[in-house]
Parts: structure tokens; C-alpha cells; sequence
């Protein structure tokens, strides 16, 4: 069974009792960054209780080892060992429960021969020090007296000097018994040579194959963090070369490096960027003035203002009138629900005052008490609207914009506070003589500073603030005229036109890069406020565009931006939250939405995400075929029977799927005057139809926010 990376990195929080951010990367050894607190750990391909114990067992050298430089007079080998036995002495005094993981985790390692034994009889005092602190359960490992002593002094050692002087000792008693055992074996050639003289001793012969092969082991660092973190040992290319070494610690090692997946792809950690919203939002006022003085000298003549202007501002006070009853029905859905709701949460209390109309039944009635119904306070509401301003929209951008009306008119009677914000990543900055308004690109040119591994806001990326219950009626009026007249200089879905300028035209789907933003936009509109409930309706057409990143170029100070790819792609990237401790793999281009979602969920547990997606019949069934493999078929049929449906996807708390057909299609009541009692019926039928469609949306929307 897979083993879950995330999980083990939380383990590893919780032991090293601090915030620290873990990484999983494809590495051969485990690194602890003492200064940004960062531990790396390699993907093992082991089980739950072998990764167990070594992330306890890293964990321990990141609490209890220095990151110094010892000045130590042993090889770093034999520190390693010294040092693994007081951080594991150190983590099981901490963690009572700890010392079962590391015994079936030794087993387990033991059992897989990781330490390659062999004689242990052939063993230095190292070796055996090494497997019996780690396996020695398993072995029984005998010491004599002298060697007992030696054992007790790694075992006592308490700190990070301790392990070092013990290591010191350690080494010089192998070294002893080493040149012991040179000396015993020269003195055991010396006799053969006196019965057979014409052997010659030529220090390379096959008599010193043992000290040779014992030599030719490397000092493998099996890893800086695991062991030890400890760094260089400044005396270690110093030591004998011929000196004792430590077999088991090699094998270990390099068996440990074995179970690390190699590197097969390149693993990135980005973060969000911490910005000021203000930066990146453009206030209503500000689009208001904007648009005004332009379209006030592009219709300077009276004549063109009467050609343009005035069928637009016509036809919004028309809309206005024929949308009273939805928003009124909306109200009254919203009070209907909100009264039951209080009604189904109240309660009857005693108040402890007698109740003097009861007082004389109290030999054979107890409740004699007044009682009072208490109902709990509502939550108070309010509502982003993240609208898509990219270029697909215009088809149904007249169609949406009437919705969100809708939706705001409502808001304003119910005094519910409300933002709507269009994104966009063409806001165009510069103008030429003509009054055209275009944005030239200019390198380095961003909103944020771009970092290593943040995400990347580039200049032309805003949120166009259309909307927002601030301010007076007359402001609120005048900042719904403008938004209608820009909606019909960008839509095809609506019979008037109307030119704007450049800065406010439809641009890309900025949708992923607005989800980050909103980490920086709901806290503010909450605190501002004093809300406790947040409703975030996206209304877009199609997927966002990929997230962007800034990634290091040759030049070490300079960086470049980075796309995620459609397709297949060289790098693992994963959005990490330090205060959550969380990270978010994106693993596809087309699932980078709901994996933001998924982030904005567990940042604000009390705030509904609401997807309304507009799509054709086609585009509806390319998408459910996409995210949801193997679905229903009754999808289809309530896709064509309502032409609306809601759906499971993408990680919203309620996501719409809604026909821009059906949108688009604006039937009233008015049949000729000469009609047939047959055309007036279709016509009847058809405006019903159309109502029923609306307050469908609408009362399901309802239901969320009461």
C-alpha cells in the first residue's frame, strides 16, 4: 500500500515540535536546512514503519544536533554512530510511545539484511556498538569487560560533546585493536618466513587482502541530516587512512540510498505570493470616471450619444423593470428560509421566575416556571462574485451579466454586503494621441516582486471591481450603468453596442491566479464587515489558464516565468502553506482549479466556493467527460430536460452547469394582437418555461446563502 508522503511530513512537524517545513524530494539522503528550518526527505520506497523511524530519526538530529563543524579526532563515521544512539536515547525520552516504532522498524530493516552481516564475531567494537543500539535485540551481542566500559560511555552520552568525546574514545580503541591484531599477524609472518625463507614479505601480497578490503570500503556519508547533520569533520582527511572503519554504517547507508527513488522528475515547491490587494484591484469610482471621460469624448455630439448612449441606458432601466418580480421572489424565498431556519433552532428555557398564573398546581405539576423562547442569532452574510472577463465570454456575457444583477438587486434589498470583480490579465496601462489604451509589456514589470518558487503576478493581471455595496444609492446606480454599458461593448448576446475602452476589453482566464488572490481578498472583505459566513460565486465559461511561477535563470538574480504545461511535464510541483503545514500537488493542467479549491476550503472552512459554469450542449459534454470518467448517464438527461444541473466537480461546495442557450433567450409574455388562442398558449408557455428556468437558479442559490 502506498504510503502517504503528506502524513509522514505532518509526523515530522509534530516530533520536531516547531513549524518546520518538510519537503519530499527524490534525493538519496535526507538534509535538514537549520537556518530556514526546511527538512528534506527522500521518497522512500519502504514501508509505513521503516519511514516511520527514519523520520523520527531524522527528526532527532534536527532537534539535538548543532549544525557546527566538530573538532573531532575520529573519523565521522564513528561520530555517526555515537551520535545516532544519544539523539534515538534523546527522542524516546521525549516520545514514551516512540521506542516501539524504532524496534519494529530495526526488525523490519534487520529482516531485509540492510546492515549485509556477516561474522559478527569478525566485528570491530564499532560495529558491534553500531547493531547493538540499532538490532541488538534481535542478536545478543556479547562484550567483554573492557568492551562493556567503552558501551556504557556511548550509551550515557548526553549531549552533542559527549558524542564526540565518546566517539574519540571509541575510535582509539579500535585503532588499538586494530594495530594489535597488524602486530600479532606480522609476528605470526615473521615465523613463517624463518621456516620458509625464500618468501618475501612486499606489502601488497595476498597476506594483507582482510586489511585491504576493510580499507577499501568508502566513508560513504549516508546523509548529513540522518547522520547527524553534523557537517565535515575538519580532522578527517587528517586520520590514518589505514584506520578503522565501520562496515555496518556503510552498508546502511548505502542501502538507505537504494530505497530513495531517483530523480526522475525535477520536484518544485512554490508558495503564494503576500501581496496588498489594493494593488491589484481596480475600485468602481476609478473604472467609473475612466469610462465617463471616455466615452464623454467619444460621444462629445449629441447626435451620437442619442445613437449609442441613450438605447443602452434605456434598455438597462427596462431590464431593471422586468427583473423586479425575480428579485422579489428571491427576497421572499430568502426570509421564507431564513424564519424557518430560526424556527427549527429554537428553544424553550425555564427563566426561574415563578409563573403566578401555575402556582397552584405545584403538589401535582413540577413546571411552575415562566419559559421563554430563545432564538440563536443568524450569521451574518456576504458575497464575492468572481466573474470571467476573458474573451470566450462574449457570447453569453450579456446573458451573465443580467444574472449577477439579479443576484446584486437582491443583496441591496436584503442589505447583504457584496463585491463583484472581474478578472482580467490584459489591463492595459499606456495610452497613444488617440485616447486608444494598450499595455506594453516591459520586463520586470510586475505588481510583486517575483521570488524563487512564488507564484507570479505579472502587471497586466487586475480585478476589476464593477460592483460593491459601499457607498450611496446614486453611487451604487451610477456603478450599475457603467457596468451594463461596458457588457454591451464586449457581448455579442445583446442588440446594442457600445465602444470602451481598451484597458476594460475581454482578455485570457486568469481563473487560478484570482483563487490565489483570494487568500489576500477574503480575509479583508470579512474583517471589514464582521461577517461569518462568505458565499464566492465564480461564473465562468471554460478552465483557467495555467499557473505561473517564477523559476531561476542562468543569471542567478533574474528570474523567468514559468508555465505549467498541458501536457506531460519535467517537474512535480507542488503550492505548500506554511501556516497550514499543507501541501497541494498539481498534478494535471486541467485539475489545477480544484487543487486551489481544495486550498481555499482548508484556509476558510466557514466560506462556500459556488461554481456556475455556462456552456453549450457540446462544451457540457466534453466536460463531464472529462471530470467526471465513467458518469451517469441521467447527467445527460437532466441536461436536456432542464438545461440546468448541478453537478460534483472541481472541489466547489456547489457547482451549476447552466445552457447560455437558455440564458440568452429573453421571452416575454406579448403575443400579437390579431393571435390565435394557440399562439397566445405557445407564447404562455414559453415565458413560463423561461420563469421556471430563472427562479430555479435562483431559489438553489437561495438555499445556500440562508
Amino acid at each position: 500500500m502506498a504510503v502517504n508522503l503528506d502524513v509522514k511530513g505532518t509526523l515530522a512537524k509534530l516530533l520536531a515540535t516547531e513549524d518546520i517545513v518538510v519537503e519530499h524530494r527524490p534525493v538519496e539522503t535526507a538534509q535538514f536546512d537549520v537556518d530556514n528550518r526546511v527538512l528534506t526527505l527522500p521518497i522512500w520506497e519502504a514501508s509505513s514503519t521503516i519511514i516511520d523511524v527514519l523520520v523520527a530519526h531524522e527528526v532527532g538530529h534536527a532537534l539535538y544536533t548543532p549544525n557546527v563543524d566538530p573538532d573531532c579526532n575520529a573519523p565521522k563515521s564513528f561520530l555517526n554512530i555515537t551520535e545516532d544512539v544519544r539523539v534515538e536515547k534523546l527522542m524516546k525520552r521525549k516520545y514514551m510511545g516512540i521506542g516501539k516504532s524504532f524496534y519494529r522498524g530495526y526488525k523490519e530493516l534487520n529482516e531485509m539484511d540492510f546492515f549485509e552481516l556477516d561474522d559478527i564475531d569478525t566485528y570491530n567494537l564499532a560495529d558491534k556498538i553500531n547493531l547493538h543500539f540499532k538490532i541488538g535485540a534481535f542478536l545478543g551481542i556479547k562484550f567483554t569487560p573492557q568492551e562493556q566500559e567503552i558501551v556504557n560511555v556511548v550509551e550515557n552520552s548526553e549531549t552533542f560533546e559527549d558524542s564526540i568525546s565518546s566517539a574519540e574514545t571509541l575510535y582509539n580503541f579500535c585503532k588499538s585493536e586494530q594495530e594489535r591484531e597488524q602486530q600479532n599477524r606480522k609476528e605470526k609472518q615473521g615465523d613463517q618466513q624463518s621456516i620458509f625463507p625464500g618468501i618475501e614479505d612486499s606489502g601488497n601480497s595476498n597476506s594483507n587482502s582482510i586489511d585491504d578490503n576493510i580499507t577499501s570500503f568508502p566513508d560513504i556519508d549516508s546523509s548529513d541530516a540522518m547522520e547527524g547533520g553534523s557537517g565535515g569533520n575538519s580532522n578527517s582527511d587528517r586520520l590514518d587512512a589505514d584506520g578503522p572503519t565501520v562496515e555496518t554504517q556503510n552498508s546502511l547507508g548505502g542501502n538507505l540510498q537504494k530505497i530513495a527513488q531517483q530523480p526522475v522528475r525535477n520536484y518544485t515547491y512554490i508558495e503564494r505570493p503576500h501581496m496588498i490587494p489594493e494593488e491589484i484591484i481596480v475600485g468602481n469610482e476609478e473604472i467609473s470616471d475612466f469610462c465617463e471621460e471616455y466615452w464623454d469624448m467619444i460621444y462629445a455630439e449629441p447626435i451620437n450619444k442619442n445613437t449609442y448612449l441613450d438605447p443602452i441606458d434605456d434598455a438597462l432601466i427596462e431590464y431593471k423593470r422586468n427583473a423586479e418580480k425575480e428579485v422579489n421572489y428571491l427576497v421572499k424565498e430568502f426570509e421564507c428560509r431564513k424564519s424557518a431556519d430560526a424556527y427549527a433552532r429554537a428553544a424553550t428555557a425555564r427563566t426561574g421566575v415563578l409563573d403566578t398564573a401555575k402556582l397552584h398546581t405545584y403538589k401535582f405539576n413540577e413546571d411552575i416556571f415562566k419559559k421563554v423562547t430563545v432564538l440563536p442569532d443568524g450569521k451574518n452574510h456576504g458575497l464575492l462574485f468572481l466573474l470571467d472577463w476573458s474573451g470566450s465570454m462574449h457570447n453569453c456575457l450579456g446573458a451573465t451579466v443580467k444574472q449577477v444583477l439579479n443576484l446584486v438587486w437582491f443583496c441591496k434589498k436584503v442589505n447583504i454586503p457584496f463585491r463583484v470583480y472581474g478578472f482580467t490579465n490584459c489591463y492595459f496601462l499606456q495610452e497613444d494621441e488617440s485616447r486608444r489604451y494598450y499595455y506594453n509589456h516591459r520586463e520586470g514589470s510586475l505588481i510583486k516582486e517575483p521570488k524563487r518558487n512564488e507564484v507570479w503576478i505579472d502587471d497586466s493581471y487586475r480585478l476589476l471591481e464593477f460592483l460593491s455595496s459601499d457607498g450611496t444609492i446614486k453611487q451604487f446606480e451610477r456603478q450599475v450603468k457603467n457596468f451594463w454599458r461596458i457588457s454591451c461593448g464586449m457581448a455579442r448576446d445583446v442588440e446594442q453596442w457600445i465602444d470602451i475602452p481598451q484597458r476594460y476589453h475581454l482578455s485570457g482566464t486568469p481563473l487560478d491566479t484570482s483563487l490565489i488572490v483570494l487568500h489576500e481578498i477574503i480575509p479583508q472583505f470579512k474583517k471589514k464587515y464582521g461577517l461569518q459566513k462568505v458565499q464566492t460565486i465564480i461564473l465562468t465559461d471554460g478552465e483557467s489558464e495555467p499557473l505561473a511561477y517564477g523559476c531561476e535563470t542562468e543569471n542567478p538574480r533574474t528570474f523567468e516565468r514559468k508555465l505549467f504545461k498541458r501536457h506531460i511535464r519535467k517537474t512535480c510541483v507542488f503550492v505548500r502553506d506554511r501556516k497550514l503545514g499543507t501541501t497541494y500537488e498539481l498534478k494535471e493542467w486541467k485539475d489545477g482549479t480544484a487543487t486551489l479549491l481544495q486550498y481555499l476550503q482548508d484556509s476558510f472552512v466557514d466560506v462556500n466556493f459556488i461554481g456556475i459554469r455556462l456552456t453549450t450542449n457540446g462544451d457540457f459534454t466534453k466536460m463531464i467527460r472529462w471530470f467526471m470518467p465513467g458518469y451517469q448517464p441521467n447527467i445527460q438527461e437532466k441536461w436536456r430536460k432542464n438545461k440546468s444541473v448541478s453537478l460534483n466537480i472541481s472541489n466547489y461546495t456547489k457547482f451549476f452547469a447552466i445552457s447560455t442557450k437558455e440564458m440568452n433567450t429573453d421571452v416575454e409574455f406579448d403575443p400579437p394582437e390579431e393571435a390565435t388562442k394557440a399562439q397566445i398558449r405557445s407564447a404562455f408557455k414559453k415565458s413560463l418555461n423561461k420563469s421556471k428556468f430563472n427562479r430555479k437558479i435562483l431559489s438553489e442559490f437561495v438555499e445556500l446563502v440562508a
